[in-house]
């Protein structure tokens, strides 16, 4: 919770975490990246399962386009290509899908980011599962975590973005296990009945 201070404002802690994410923030920053716009037709799923929801409130409709989206990497799995060194190009067989998740912390919506491995092999059920499980265990997942946190925090910040960057760049395993195949942004539980564009700085 924030602070209230004698002054006009309030000052409200950083977590440790959002420390690495803007590690890795700076590091993305350096890539060269292109960007496209496309829209697919969602309305008529998007109208069913506003019918479903209304007797299931667990059901996501970020596991339906995340098992959407591993079904058309698994046809084109060039587009989840990473390089290694100079002239090789790694494509794993693995679809892991990363993307950001909401979970609701007094009085906030706390982002939760998440891999889910193999979506490519898993269904729909399985994925909406996990979405679920994945939001109900934030914290057991953080207190999990804190350790490597606490521990990554104690080096020197231009030491660990450096380490991290190479590791990132140079080795497709490390980036991998770390930020999946493929990115999913997530924005629809912070702009809820808005439309927009969600640009990740790393891909």
């Amino acid at each position: 919770m924030p602070k209230r201070t004698k002054s006009n404002h309030q000052v409200f802690p950083f977590p440790k975490d959002r420390k690495l994410t803007a590690d890795l923030f700076a590091i993305s920053l350096k890539q060269h990246n292109t960007y496209g716009f496309t829209e697919f037709d969602v309305s008529i799923p998007l109208e069913r399962f506003r019918k479903l929801k209304k007797n299931n409130s667990n059901i996501s409709f970020l596991a339906f386009i995340v098992n959407c989206l591993a079904e058309v990497v698994t046809e084109h799995k060039m587009v989840q290509g990473m390089k290694r060194g100079r002239n090789k190009i790694i494509v794993f067989d693995d679809v892991d899908v990363c993307t950001i998740l909401a979970s609701d912390d007094n009085w906030q919506k706390v982002p939760i980011a998440h891999i889910i491995r193999k979506a490519n092999e898993k269904t729909f059920e399985q994925i909406n599962s996990e979405i679920q499980e994945v939001k109900q265990s934030r914290d057991q997942r953080y207190q999990e975590m804190e350790k490597t946190i606490d521990s990554l925090l104690k080096v020197p910040g231009w030491i660990r973005r450096k380490f991290i960057e190479r590791k990132y760049r140079k080795d497709p395993h490390f980036r991998k296990k770390h930020a999946g195949t493929v990115c999913l942004t997530s924005i629809g539980a912070y702009f809820s009945g808005r439309a927009g564009w969600g640009i990740p700085l790393s891909s």
